[in-house]
């Protein structure tokens, strides 16, 4: 298990949730996955660069569909602050 910071969520996030289409339960799940190491979707490549960037404190990505919306979780380097995004608006 590793760290995430502060945890933020991009407008796209938010009007998901306000439109009921995902639930704040549901971002929390997924960011306490993506704390678990758990990256769902990544390919094994990726996999490999997240396990590198714990050992030298780089960004981790995560890749997740719920509820038929795909999102990604992203931890900064340094590991202060994570935001849970939509692909379309990175």
């Amino acid at each position: 298990m590793f760290k995430t910071g502060l945890t933020f969520i991009t407008q796209g996030v938010q009007e998901l949730v306000n439109d009921n289409k995902l639930t704040l339960l549901d971002v929390f799940k997924l960011v306490d996955r993506h704390s678990k190491e758990d990256w769902a979707e990544l390919n094994e490549q990726d996999q490999n660069q997240n396990h590198k960037a714990l050992i030298n404190g780089g960004r981790v990505i995560g890749a997740y569909t719920v509820n038929e919306v795909r999102l990604w979780v992203i931890t900064e380097a340094g590991h202060d602050l994570t935001t849970v995004i939509l692909p379309s608006e990175y």
